[in-house]
């Protein structure tokens, strides 16, 4: 059911760069891991985006229409559609918290659908509501940045050589970037570890302060201790062009595919080959 519904995606989303198959590895956690860039009409009366959106509508008279677009991951479990697929956002034009709030509600509905091919109604709905999204966020229109707007942003990938308290050492993670607002990945593959980090520069150098200087996981006694090993492999300027994630999340890798499309989907695609790939040899 799943192949059927993903050539349909295909035919529906047919322009260059609408649809991309990340991973399609059937295992036991999940079936297919696709990417949807999903086009939403920008124009929203009395609105403005961001600030960058709002100097655009100036310049244009406010008849700036160019459409938004917002990349949905999505990762179809291998009971699908009796369980709903997971799913991930990518955007420049909704902030962190209004991102997370539309997947909440998105997945939401897709729990209230029957078990059926469901991704194009989870689509539609979104592109119904995006628009609320918007309204709710706390932004500026009249094109000044804020000094939180205008810092650097940073990418930083950081890798993690084992972890003995898998259950606390993860929530330790999760909570550090939830509180520093920071968005990214927590990666497992095989005995791999790595922490896709974006964010403010500020608070991804707090992350790995954190991470260097606080007890996270415990010793060969069950004792609480520090990380001893962690490299930072990658720390550097967002290209501000690219997408970032809004959310941080832990997954579970089943294949070198799927490693590769989480940065795929914050087109980090060259991070991956250039400096991952040449330093882990079970990624060849």
């Amino acid at each position: 059911m799943a192949e059927d519904e993903i050539i349909v995606l295909k035919a529906v989303f047919c322009d260059e760069g609408e649809f991309e198959l990340l991973s399609n590895t059937a295992s036991q956690h999940s079936v297919a891991t696709f990417r949807i860039t999903v086009k939403c009409d920008q124009h929203i009366e009395g609105d403005c985006l961001d600030a960058k959106d709002a100097a655009a509508n100036l310049e244009t008279g406010g008849n700036n229409k160019d459409p938004v677009t917002i990349d949905i991951t999505f990762t179809l479990p291998s009971s699908y559609p009796e369980t709903i697929p997971d799913i991930s956002l990518a955007t420049n034009s909704l902030t962190r918290e209004a991102c997370q709030k539309l997947r909440t509600d998105l997945l939401n509905f897709a729990g209230t659908l029957d078990a059926e091919p469901m991704v194009l109604m989870m689509i539609d709905w979104m592109k119904d509501h995006w628009k609320d999204y918007v309204r709710q966020m706390v932004k500026s229109c009249d094109g000044k940045i804020t000094s939180q707007e205008s810092e650097e942003i940073t990418v930083a990938v950081l890798h993690i050589d084992h972890m003995r308290s898998k259950v606390k050492y993860t929530k330790t993670l999760v909570k550090w970037a939830e509180d520093l607002q920071l968005g990214g990945r927590l990666m497992f593959y095989n005995h791999l570890i790595l922490v896709l980090l974006e964010g403010l520069t500020t608070q991804v150098k707090e992350f790995i302060v954190r991470l260097r200087t606080q007890r996270v996981d415990v010793d060969s006694a069950g004792r609480s201790c520090k990380e001893r090993m962690m490299r930072v492999l990658v720390e550097q300027p967002h290209p501000s062009s690219c997408k970032r994630y809004t959310s941080f999340e832990v997954v579970d890798c089943t294949s070198v595919s799927a490693l590769e499309a989480v940065f795929k989907m914050s087109e980090l695609s060259n991070v991956y080959r250039t400096e991952l790939v040449p330093e882990f040899k079970l990624l060849h």
